[in-house]
């Protein structure tokens, strides 16, 4: 069985969380601005992204690119604060979960009963010294256990489950040090026709000199095979129809702000501009389709839309009541 490409890369729900809001009260509610509900609209499109390339299980392991640190500082039309980048393959240095150097498989090769390419119980587990990177912005450690299961090890499926446990990037370099860590898990229900999928994650990072951040992504979403074609077990998806819908918490420090997730066109997925994503010449897997992220329980307040258009990175707009 081989493992390809797409990944957990651009999977951080903290990867544009830099909003660094001032209040005198450390435990006050998050008050969202327009400007700052863009910028977790820009969030949640990377999840989307990252969740519709996760469909498959050749697809939710593969690559695990490095994350790239940023500190902004305040300036006016700036959010300031930590960026946390997990940038697509091609464009910064990445590494491979299959690599023997790194990742250890519980069985090599992982035993796979109905020859679907779903491991039947399989466990990467990555450790240093095996997992330590050095570049020249710093160092990098990649440590934690991706879980993967097939729920019908005797019928050839693309159903799989598969779970993080924390899975952590550790890095220091000249900007800052730190950790972002993701655990929970996702699982893929299928038909000939269809994919049900279901997603559960809990991030947190903590970077020196800033307060502790985290967040909550919890959504579900089908996927619909484009009429005339179907799902085969083991190979890439077809074009097809993805609709998410669910609810994102972020935390800073003790301050909370709840997000509802929102399809209001569906997203329109292309096999070619998936592809093209690993090649490195598209940027995202839709050619169409907008979903909304608006604040939860703030009837007065608008909300952020997230269009797409030509596998173009996603568009997002705050759009008033």
């Amino acid at each position: 069985m081989t493992l390809s490409s797409n990944s957990v890369r651009r999977a951080s729900a903290l990867t544009f969380a830099a909003l660094s809001l001032a209040c005198s009260d450390a435990t006050a509610p998050l008050a969202i601005s327009p400007e700052q509900l863009e910028v977790i609209g820009l969030t949640m499109a990377t999840e989307l992204e990252s969740g519709a390339l996760q469909l498959t299980a050749q697809d939710a392991m593969g690559t695990v690119d490095a994350p790239q640190l940023s500190i902004r500082r305040p300036t006016p039309g700036n959010l300031g604060g930590v960026a946390l980048n997990l940038q697509s393959a091609g464009r910064y240095p990445s590494f491979q979960v299959v690599d023997p150097e790194c990742g250890v498989f519980s069985q090599n090769p992982p035993t796979d009963t109905d020859a679907d390419q779903v491991p039947d119980n399989l466990s990467i587990t990555f450790a240093v010294p095996a997992c330590r990177f050095v570049g020249q912005d710093g160092s990098f450690e990649l440590t934690g256990v991706i879980r993967v299961t097939d729920p019908l090890p005797g019928t050839a499926a693309a159903a799989f489950n598969m779970a993080l446990d924390n899975f952590r990037f550790s890095f220091s370099g000249v900007e800052g040090s730190g950790f972002v860590r993701r655990d929970g898990m996702t699982s893929v229900a299928a038909t000939q026709t269809g994919l049900s999928q279901t997603v559960s994650w809990l991030e947190a990072a903590q970077i020196t000199g800033y307060p502790t951040l985290g967040a909550d992504i919890d959504w579900s979403a089908t996927f619909a095979a484009a009429q005339g074609s179907t799902i085969t077990p083991g190979q890439p998806l077809p074009d097809g129809v993805y609709t998410p819908n669910g609810s994102f918490e972020y935390r800073q420090g003790g301050r909370v702000a709840q997000f509802t997730i929102t399809t209001v066109e569906p997203l329109q997925y292309s096999a070619e501009c998936a592809a093209g994503i690993a090649a490195g010449t598209t940027w995202s897997p839709f050619t169409a389709g907008v979903v909304r992220v608006a604040v939860r329980n703030d009837g007065n307040m608008g909300f952020a839309e997230v269009t797409y258009l030509d596998c173009n990175e996603a568009s997002v707009l705050y759009v008033s009541r």
